[in-house]
């Protein structure tokens, strides 16, 4: 929890996460997304709570109690934003009719799904905020870092104007690869008993079971309170 100086009571806000076992900073090599969000607020008079994701923290005892294999993004994402909602609201420094959730990327994804939830947020942030089929993306987004990775100088002038070069025989099987996933992904006859190795990630059937026609911005029109949108405009 990242306070202001001073006796408070103070707004709040509660970050979510993105896709993957992250830590509370958000940590993505040497950059700490979260961290540098609340240091931020917090010196603009605004309390942030972050957390280590259930996943980070207690990958292992998941894995060892059988949990990853039936996970869904309830377990991975939504249910402990809601308890940090709510335990914000018990805590006297913080303004309870001000608390407010951002979720980044998947943790934006799945704001309607919160808002749904949650009666106590007074409003949602959704930062880089997918609207599309998570498999999708992940495609997208493989094929541009298979193409501008270990780039060398000379890489970079014979590269066209995006910085993108040719894909290595290598990242064209990591990629035949992962489309082959996410077939299984698509199939209609996707089933819970479908092995996690044949799925992207590795992630278990019921998680893309649950993600399946879930409509994003569709979903956030039925969303009542305020909400904020920001998108980077080079987020790949």
């Amino acid at each position: 929890l990242s306070l202001p100086n001073g006796p408070g009571p103070y707004p709040a806000v509660v970050l979510v996460h993105g896709s993957g076992p992250c830590d509370s900073d958000e940590t993505i090599g040497a950059v700490k997304v979260f961290r540098d969000i609340a240091w931020g607020l917090a010196s603009k008079e605004i309390a942030v709570l972050r957390y280590d994701k259930r996943t980070h923290q207690h990958g292992k005892a998941m894995v060892a109690a059988g949990l990853i294999d039936k996970i869904t993004v309830k377990e991975e994402t939504i249910d402990d934003a809601l308890l940090a909602v709510s335990l914000l609201a018990k805590d006297k420094r913080i303004e309870k009719n001000h608390i407010f959730i951002l979720g980044h990327s998947l943790g934006a994804m799945v704001i309607p799904r919160l808002a749904k939830a949650d009666d106590t947020a007074s409003g949602f942030i959704i930062m880089a905020g997918p609207t599309r089929p998570l498999e999708d993306m992940l495609l997208e987004q493989t094929e541009y870092l298979l193409s501008t990775s270990d780039m060398s100088a000379s890489d970079i002038s014979a590269s066209d104007k995006d910085g993108k070069r040719p894909i290595s025989a290598a990242g064209q099987k990591e990629l035949t690869n992962l489309r082959e996933k996410i077939k299984v992904v698509k199939d209609p006859n996707l089933s819970l008993t479908t092995a996690s190795s044949k799925l992207p990630l590795g992630l278990p059937a019921s998680y893309w079971l649950d993600l399946r026609d879930y409509k994003p911005a569709e979903a956030a029109k039925e969303i009542k309170k305020p909400i904020l949108i920001l998108q980077g405009g080079k987020d790949y």
